[in-house]
């Protein structure tokens, strides 16, 4: 029954209601109150039987259920769950010792990709003629996959045996050793982009860089099997796009519609691999691999590509008017400019000018002008630019911001548009104005003039305002953001975004930087990340896991949960402290609270038994290590599994320092290992080892 107030209303005999009705209907207002309740009560009950069952239960049910089915208790990391695990506990106990509920298993604690290997499967060995296996034997020169996968988890040669632990990351190629590789680094797709070059040759990335293409997992239709290279997220082989290409063209002529058919595994529309020709998809049948290295163009109707360097070439008289690409490049988390979800709260007040390369409105200085024209005729003072495509959007964007009015300008839902500027966009307001960048990927720099707000989220401003073609910065010493003049009292915000150096006077409003990367080539730390007019003292900064690569010369600091690889100087110390963080020993800072290397210094000076040379040897052993340090690699940023525990799990909620802190990857890894020993085989040791 639907117990709202009418319904009850209805239940009482006709008198009530004609009585009630003449004194003005207070019962049929106690009655709302009481269906209030009953609803109330009704979905609390409804609640409390979904919560007998793990696939409909409230979170704080799940470690209770688990416990019931004797599931170890773990640590589920902020905005994650431990649902599918407890889920599958018992399936997983049915398929014990194999390597596929191992695979499962880590895939659904961890929620990375994973794919189990045993290796004794590998090992080399004599073949006796009653029981022939494969493996074993000498590697065949002329297979070009089985040598590309070298090296990897689904490497098809035989190995001699190893007889260091597997515990260790060491020792693989055992009889009791069974592999578990994960891959960190998820695909970012973007879809419709214009290639970066001119006749004919051409990168996959906006910014005209060399970029190893990804490829997109495809689901696992039986997970009683093992995962193959197609259902994780790894970087695209030459020979395995080339195979795909073969076996999908062999389909395509056995069918009478040999011109597009369907498509490949990795080639096509919504596939990991497009390229589009003056608006047109071009053909899998006209795509080549190749190594363009040097550049070398191929032959007449065909489109070479090169995934390995992100580069496209074609041939001699054939450059189009139009490239357009669809890649997926590979990077840690939503952070920076990129094609993820980002969560915003609509003003319903808001002016929004919509802009796109095939819309009414097709420049940033177009809607600009738009948007302030609106806004000073109709008094709106919430003004949204919003770019719907992921193309790239040329010219400078100066602007006037009207007193106490916002202007913002965002990338649509699942795009990541180029902004590619002339010198500085200068951006200047009085105190009450305020200016958003939110999605975007900015070769260039931000000016500031006056005293506006600023807000950068979820945006890029590639440090070195933009790369050559190997990746480096093309000019290394560029400001990402700075103002116009030493006088200028702006209030800069940055959140989940990527930076370049920054350059704020002493006197302007407090810099706020959280879960985000500050980053100022070159990569000897010479040049300050983070400083003030002219590379003196900056203003009052609160850094909240943050990694930040380049010095830090600021007023005051609030720091937590943040690396800071180069040294940070603090005009005044007895204001702000740093906590949980790493900060290089000749730093000038205020009070520090369980910070490393200090902490592991301390200690070891405590314990007495250690000579000066070894301290020294413990301090650089406790210096963050980094997967890749140069922006636009995959892997940009990311703590390497060999980097000190200390640095891992030294954050103050125990995952690690820096701007992934939020990924608790440290947690993932500690579930996985608590779990693992009761599904595998006795007498055999499990290794965990990081793909990506």
């Amino acid at each position: 029954m639907n117990f709202d107030d009418e319904t009850l209303y209805s239940l009482l005999p006709a008198i009530y209601r004609i009585r009630d009705g003449e004194r003005g209907e207070p019962l049929l207002q106690l009655l709302g109150v009481i269906a209030d309740e009953v609803r109330a009560l009704e979905e609390n009950l409804d609640q409390l039987y979904d919560d007998l069952f793990i696939e409909t239960c409230a979170e704080w049910a799940v470690p209770y259920i688990g416990d019931a089915l004797g599931a170890g208790l773990l640590t589920p990391g902020e905005g994650s769950s431990l649902r599918a695990y407890v889920a599958n506990s018992i399936a997983y106990r049915r398929r014990k010792g194999t390597a596929a509920v191992l695979e499962q298993l880590a895939r659904d604690i961890t929620r990375w990709p994973a794919h189990a290997v045993e290796f004794f499967q590998a090992l080399a060995r004599t073949q006796h003629l009653a029981h022939v296996r494969d493996g074993g034997g000498t590697a065949d020169l002329r297979d070009r996959n089985a040598l590309d996968l070298l090296g990897t988890p689904f490497s098809r040669l035989a190995h001699t045996a190893e007889v260091r632990r597997i515990g260790s990351g060491r020792g693989r190629f055992n009889i009791p050793h069974i592999g578990i590789f994960l891959w960190r680094l998820t695909p970012y797709q973007m879809l419709r982009a214009p290639a970066r070059g001119s006749r004919g040759l051409y990168h996959f990335s906006t910014l005209g860089t060399d970029l190893p293409l990804f490829s997109l997992p495809s689901t696992e239709e039986d997970i009683s099997r093992i995962s193959g290279e197609e259902h994780v997220p790894g970087a695209i082989r030459p020979g395995a796009l080339e195979d795909d290409l073969r076996e999908f063209m062999a389909r395509s002529d056995s069918r009478p519609d040999t011109g597009w058919p369907g498509r490949s595994r990795l080639y096509g529309e919504g596939c990991a691999l497009a390229v589009y020709r003056d608006g047109r998809l071009v053909p899998a049948s006209a795509i080549v691999v190749a190594d363009l290295s040097a550049w070398e163009r191929p032959g007449p109707g065909k489109v070479a590509i090169d995934p390995e360097r992100g580069r496209l070439a074609f041939p001699d008289g054939g450059s189009p008017a139009q490239v357009e690409v669809s890649y997926c490049y590979g990077f840690s988390a939503d952070m920076g400019g990129g094609p993820y979800p980002r969560q915003r709260a609509a003003d319903p007040d808001a002016c929004v000018i919509r802009v796109s390369k095939n819309g009414a409105c097709t420049t940033l200085q177009e809607a600009r002008d738009r948007c302030l024209d609106i806004g000073e005729s109709e008094g709106r003072r919430v003004l949204v630019i919003r770019v719907e495509d992921n193309g790239v959007y040329g010219g400078n964007f100066d602007i006037d911001l009207p007193p106490e009015t916002a202007v913002t300008i965002e990338a649509g839902e699942g795009c990541r548009p180029t902004w590619r500027p002339v010198g500085n966009n200068v951006i200047r307001g009085a105190e009450g104005s305020s200016f958003s960048l939110d999605g975007f990927l900015v070769e260039g720099g931000l000016q500031i003039a006056g005293s506006p707000d600023i807000r950068i989220t979820h945006t890029t401003l590639v440090p070195g305002w933009s790369l050559n073609q190997d990746g480096s910065p093309r000019y290394p010493r560029a400001n990402s953001l700075q103002t116009s003049d030493a006088s200028d009292r702006p209030g800069v915000t940055i959140h989940r975004s990527i930076c370049g150096p920054l350059r704020i006077p002493a006197d302007a409003r407090p810099l706020t930087v959280s879960e985000s990367i500050l980053d100022a080539p070159p990569e000897d730390g010479s040049y300050p990340a983070v400083a003030g007019w002219e590379s003196g003292e900056g203003p009052k900064a609160v850094m909240e896991r943050c990694t930040v690569f380049g010095q830090v010369c600021v007023a005051e600091l609030e720091a937590s949960d943040s690396i800071f690889l180069i040294d940070v100087t603090v005009e005044r110390r007895q204001a702000g402290c740093i906590r949980f963080s790493y900060v290089p020993g000749a730093s000038r800072t205020p009070r520090r609270y369980r910070c490393q290397p200090d902490l592991s210094l301390e200690a070891a000076r405590t314990a007495g038994d250690r000579t000066e040379q070894q301290i020294a040897a413990l301090e650089a052993a406790r210096r963050p290590a980094f997967t890749r340090r140069r922006y636009g690699r995959p892997g940009y940023a990311q703590l390497s599994a060999a980097c000190s525990p200390d640095i891992l799990t030294g954050a103050q909620n125990g995952s690690e320092m820096g701007a992934f802190n939020r990924l608790f990857q440290a947690d993932r890894e500690s579930n996985l290992r608590r779990v693992i020993d009761e599904y595998i085989r006795f007498g055999f040791e499990a290794g965990i080892f990081y793909v990506s």
